[in-house]
């Protein structure tokens, strides 16, 4: 927005100063008067006009807003709402007293009136610090240029203005806003703005013009790769996003997720059983038969359990279950009274010093075995337990034969049968009793073991 520029007149100044050395108080600004002229005013070194009254005054306005904005710059706004038309080649501002206190003139009129509303605003430009003792009619409906510290009006931004993105003084609409942003939007060639995708749009892998945070990556590519996933390599190193799974502890603020995914914990209830098996409460808990679990508590749990001591899992509804000191054991009986809050965790590969660290299972030099969970073909197998080696009896296809042999004094024995056809009058034929050999190991290949965190 174009700033009108007046200047100070000789009588204004003097009136200022006359003003302020009798201590009369500041000079009022109470009219702007127009007129059909044009002129140069010219302006001494201070900025000061020697003019008293414009050339040919046409049209007078006692009805005028502003404020002093700073110490040289006052604003002044005028509203005419008569059906009057009329050009403006000069400005006069006058006081209270009918001073000329400021005037300005141009080449041409630097505003035509039709019949409609005028809306005039200007500003009053001075040197130093002579607005200080200055005040002006406020009839509320001064417009000031609007500025980062100040109120006002400005300009509307074209298009064109928006898009380049280097006009300081004009405002922005919403619309051209918009428009600007959609131009901006970002392709595989191009930077700019793209909407952000939800979930369900990530998972499904068919938009081509949202984009992914962090966040929604990592959730999906736990569908794919989830966190406590046991993985061999042909590295001597684990992979970026893996650990060797070595046994070892691990930081509990390092691994937040792989801690979540291995160890299970919450604040659970305890019932006073006698003389039933006691119920421990854990809504929705997802621990099934045969997982260990330990309690720790902030005072003290019933008679029959003791803190930090392993008991397992023998039986289980959705929101509780019952404990014994063995697999498959005999659930345990509480009495007696309990007080504080109980913690459960249920922590396979062991919780480490229970609040920095934690366990991961050792792979190194372990096969894997499907956990029998409830199956009943590994019965009471507790879930992440080792198991050592059983012997397998192997007797090859090609082991002679043989019959037993009854002795006269009753006692019997085997005996080799040779040149054996299935026609032979033999019965209870069959290899030895005892076996050829042992195997437990099939052919393998040593690879490194890791789990994902």
């Amino acid at each position: 927005m174009s700033t009108i520029v007046l200047y100070l007149t000789e009588a204004g100044l003097a009136e200022l100063v006359h003003n302020e050395s009798m201590s009369l108080g500041p000079v009022q600004l109470t009219a702007v008067h127009i007129g059909s002229a044009h002129w140069t005013p010219a302006p001494d070194g201070d900025g000061i006009v020697a003019v008293t009254a414009l050339v040919t005054e046409t049209k007078i306005f006692s009805a005028i807003s502003g404020m002093v904005l700073d110490n040289n710059r006052v604003h002044i706004t005028v509203r005419d709402t008569s059906t009057d038309t009329y050009g403006i080649g000069e400005i006069g501002i006058f006081t209270s007293t009918g001073t000329l206190f400021a005037v300005g003139s141009w080449g041409s009129d630097i505003i035509t009136k039709g019949a409609g509303i005028l809306l005039l605003s200007f500003d009053l430009v001075v040197s130093g610090n002579a607005l200080t003792s200055l005040t002006v009619t406020d009839l509320g409906f001064s417009n000031p240029q609007a500025t980062e510290t100040l109120a006002g009006v400005a300009e509307l931004a074209t298009q064109t203005e928006t898009n380049a993105g280097t006009d300081d003084q004009r405002m922005v609409t919403p619309l051209k806003l918009k428009v600007y942003v959609n131009q901006l939007q970002a392709t595989e060639s191009a930077v700019g703005v793209a909407e952000i995708a939800t979930q369900i749009e990530t998972n499904t892998g068919t938009d081509d013009q949202r984009m992914i945070t962090p966040k929604k990556l990592k959730a999906i590519l736990q569908m794919f790769v989830p966190t406590g996933l046991i993985q061999a390599f042909a590295t001597l190193v684990a992979p970026a996003g893996y650990l060797v799974a070595d046994g070892s502890l691990q930081s509990r603020t390092t691994y937040p997720d792989l801690l979540a995914a291995l160890i299970k914990s919450t604040d659970v209830t305890i019932n006073i059983s006698s003389p039933s098996a006691a119920d421990i409460t854990w809504n929705a808990h997802p621990l099934q038969i045969g997982f260990p679990v330990k309690f720790k508590t902030t005072s003290s749990l019933p008679t029959g359990l003791l803190p930090n001591t392993t008991y397992y899992i023998v039986s289980k509804t959705t929101n509780t279950f019952k404990i014994a000191l063995t697999p498959g054991g005999t659930p345990i009986i509480t009495s007696g009274s309990q007080s504080g809050l109980h913690t459960a965790i249920s922590a396979p590969f062991g919780d480490g010093d229970g609040s920095t660290t934690f366990g991961i299972p050792d792979m190194r030099g372990e096969f894997v075995r499907g956990w029998d969970f409830g199956r009943g073909i590994d019965i009471n197998r507790i879930f992440g337990s080792f198991q050592a080696a059983s012997a397998i009896n192997n007797i090859p296809r090609d082991a002679p034969l043989y019959v037993d042999v009854i002795n006269p004094d009753g006692t019997s024995n085997e005996a080799q049968i040779t040149n054996y056809s299935q026609d032979s009058n033999y019965s209870n034929v069959h290899h030895s009793t005892t076996p050829i050999g042992q195997f437990v190991r099939p052919r393998n290949i040593a690879l490194l073991v890791c789990i994902k965190y």
